[in-house]
């Protein structure tokens, strides 16, 4: 059975309302900043770098990872297969 259309619209005007009263307040209310204010400290995203390299492993936030010995010869591998 379905509602009778008064009550969809007063439905509609509160979650309409409800959205317009809830955004704003959790944009004040959540104090974030939208863009990074300072960057990381290179020397230990680098050391982090060397170190994954090393073991063999793959440092995602490493700010190299075009020329990371790892990918390189990932890369490699997957040309020649």
């Amino acid at each position: 059975m379905r509602p009778p259309a008064r009550e969809l619209q007063r439905l509609g005007c509160a979650a309409a309302l409800g959205a317009i009263v809830a955004f704003p307040a959790g944009v004040v209310f959540s104090q974030r900043e939208s863009v990074q204010s300072e960057a990381p400290d290179s020397k230990t995203t680098t050391g982090s770098a060397l170190r994954n390299t090393e073991a063999g492993t793959l440092n995602p936030y490493a700010p190299n990872i075009l020329s990371d010995p790892y990918i390189v010869r990932r890369q490699r591998e997957m040309v020649k297969a």
